[in-house]
């Protein structure tokens, strides 16, 4: 029996008569193979990936007071009651008869000569009248020139707010849409967290 031979009959024996141990694996029974399991999102506003904006309740729009009309839904405006005697126009246009400064008066008429013999003719200032017409505007003692008797308060509905006393914004947390993304949970739900079984790995591993 050669050396060589010697030596592999002896690996055998040692084979044969030591328990080697060996690992197995097996498919994890928790996350499947997955490596991960699903979770609850630990977002506390996350509704099943869906964060609702409270602030304008889920509708996507705000009412806010209408700064208009301080939310009552009418303006109100101060108007001028015109004088009743003048009607507002403040005075009235008056004449001045004065006597004419050509013929002096005297029945509007003037002498001058015709064919040698003095005739009176109509004056051609004033046309015959004796008297010229001076125009000026007088002013209302009724409402000493201001053409007003006083204020009138009155309201109109607010043309902003419709007089609804207030008016409907844009959401600005959720810009009009009312619910948006769940930061988090990126809008599935859950999220996914590595198995503490397996360690990530997705199998399990076993010594026999």
């Amino acid at each position: 029996m050669n050396k060589s031979f010697k030596v592999l009959f002896v690996v055998l024996f040692l084979i044969s008569t030591i328990n080697i141990s060996a690992q197995h694996t097996y498919e994890c029974p928790v996350c499947h193979g997955k490596k991960t399991i699903p979770a609850v999102c630990t977002n506390p506003e996350c509704h099943n990936g869906v964060v609702y904006c409270e602030k304008c309740d889920y509708s996507g729009t705000i009412n806010q007071r209408c700064d208009a009309c301080e939310g009552t839904g009418v303006i109100a405006k101060v108007k001028d009651l015109p004088c009743p005697v003048c009607k507002g126009e403040k005075g009235f246009i008056k004449e001045k008869h004065e006597p004419c400064d050509k013929c002096g008066g005297r029945n509007g008429k003037v002498p001058t000569m015709q064919n040698g013999q003095k005739v009176y003719i109509d004056c051609k200032f004033c046309k015959g009248k004796g008297y010229t017409v001076t125009k000026y505007k007088a002013a209302c003692r009724t409402c000493g020139g201001t053409g007003k008797k006083g204020q009138e308060t009155y309201y109109e509905k607010c043309n902003i707010c419709q007089g609804s006393g207030s008016v409907t914004k844009t959401c600005e947390q959720c810009d009009g849409k009312g619910c948006f993304v769940c930061p988090t949970c990126q809008g599935y739900g859950n999220i996914s967290i590595t198995c503490e079984r397996c360690h990530g790995e997705g199998v399990i591993h076993t010594a026999n």
